[in-house]
Parts: structure tokens; sequence; C-alpha cells
């Protein structure tokens, strides 16, 4: 009897481990679905902020290297 009650005290581990693993699986996917969307959704706000820093830093280099020639001529 007590082989008997350890076995299923042992075998009610082993479900609740699979049921916490699947469930963490799923918490998982759901949350790689969440980041894609959300990565999704913020990317042509990303292009547009690395598009116009990289705009802003080419007019200063510009700026930069016209101001230096005019003061070397």
């Amino acid at each position: 009897m007590h082989i008997e009650a350890s076995v299923a005290a042992l075998l009610g581990d082993a479900t609740v481990v699979s049921a916490f693993g699947s469930l963490f699986g799923a918490a998982k996917r759901v949350a790689a679905a969440w980041c894609w969307r959300h990565n999704v959704q913020n990317g042509p706000w990303m292009q547009r902020q690395q598009a116009s820093s990289r705009t802003a830093f080419a007019t200063v280099g510009a700026g930069h290297g016209y101001s230096k020639s005019r003061r070397n001529g």
C-alpha cells in the first residue's frame, strides 16, 4: 500500500510538472508573439527615427566640413 501511494505521488508530481511546463511554454509563445507584434508595429517608427538622426548627423558633418574649409581658405 505504501509503495502504491508513493508511486501515485510521483505520478502526481510528474503531472504537475508537465502541466506547469506546458503552461510555461504557452506563456513563452504568447510573450514571443506579443514582442513580435510590438516590433512590427514600432518598426517603421524606429526606421524613421534612425533615418532622421542619420540625416541630422550628415547635415552637421557637412556644416562642420564647410566651416573648416572656409577657415583654411
